[in-house]
């Protein structure tokens, strides 16, 4: 009886984060990456800000082949302040303009 009801509050919290996760994306619909704001990026969890830079980084290379793609995983943690705070500063400015202008330098 007690599995079952460990069981069952795992499947509910499933359902509870899932349900998060979904509402999340469907208020904030799909953009293409030069459609996104820095205000938008700035709102994003801070977890979650680097790997939006790594993709723009990766994205910029224009690789058709993903393998082919190098991230310096080193360079997207010094970068990713930097972007943080130009997009504060300019908050209506294109995230993908202040992570191509640092990473073409």
């Amino acid at each position: 009886m007690r599995i079952r009801s460990v069981a069952l509050a795992v499947a509910t919290a499933c359902v509870v984060v899932s349900g998060v996760t979904i509402s999340h994306a469907a208020s904030s619909g799909k953009k293409s990456i030069d459609k996104i704001t820095c205000e938008e990026f700035t709102g994003l969890d801070e977890t979650y800000q680097p790997t939006y830079v790594a993709w723009a980084w990766g994205y910029s290379q224009g690789q058709s082949d993903p393998s082919a793609v190098l991230v310096d995983v080193d360079g997207v943690s010094e970068i990713t302040p930097y972007v943080v705070e130009e997009c504060k500063a300019e908050p209506k400015a294109s995230f993908w303009s202040k992570v191509k202008s640092k990473f073409h330098k």
